[in-house]
């Protein structure tokens, strides 16, 4: 990597702990470069992230433009598009086309993270959410354990492969589960603040690295 000039500005930057590091510390590097920004990065709890954005305190990196938040938050042109897959286990394998499919169902969630729009309107009326605080590995575990019959997980891209291989380093065998083969929802993935925030400029030199470097994100989101 080439090193950064002193001149660009320092910018804080906040992404969930159960983000997949291995594409999105890369994706950084890239967009950063490209929009000439020094990140001053921290991993959080989904619900901090969310906080320190809504607080204009620091970028939020991997949160949608839900109803609820664009009251509240600026945000940048979608980063990616990221494939809700369902995940539940061998012996009761489900792969619904639709979230009214799952209607009863229990599924395990992580507390206060966002999964699209119409996946949480679902939460309470349609499915059952088991809430954790925890990451993938805790999610499977409850999956495992039979306290809820299926988990979610937001990826890069559709490529059942690289989903099993997140299972993988989660420390499972992929084989003890079922990902649905087509994705639940595909949901915006943005960067956001608070619109009063004088971090909110940056979000327009993101939206210009963001056209510059379109086909680089590509290869990484494929990779």
């Amino acid at each position: 990597a080439h090193a950064q000039p002193e001149t660009w500005p320092r910018v804080p930057l906040v992404y969930a702990q159960a983000a997949n590091a291995d594409f999105v510390e890369p994706l950084l590097d890239l967009l950063g470069h490209a929009a000439r920004l020094r990140w001053e990065r921290s991993r959080l709890p989904a619900r901090r992230v969310l906080a320190l954005a809504e607080q204009g305190r620091a970028l939020g990196f991997g949160l949608g433009p839900t109803p609820q938040r664009l009251g509240q938050l600026a945000f940048s042109q979608p980063v990616f598009f990221g494939q809700l897959m369902l995940i539940s286990r061998r012996e009761r394998p489900l792969s619904p086309r639709s979230v009214d499919e799952l209607k009863g169902l229990r599924v395990c969630v992580t507390r206060d993270a966002s999964y699209g729009a119409e996946l949480d309107a679902a939460l309470g009326p349609v499915l059952q959410p088991e809430y954790t605080a925890g990451d993938l590995a805790t999610r499977l575990r409850m999956l495992q354990g039979g306290r809820c019959d299926a988990t979610l997980l937001t990826h890069r891209n559709d490529h059942l492969q690289q989903v099993e291989q997140r299972l993988l380093a989660s420390g499972f065998t992929p084989e003890a589960f079922h990902i649905a083969p087509q994705p639940l929802a595909r949901d915006p993935v943005c960067i956001a603040v608070a619109p009063q925030s004088p971090l909110r400029p940056y979000l327009d030199r993101i939206d210009q690295a963001l056209a510059l470097k379109r086909d680089a994100i590509r290869q990484l989101i494929d990779h």
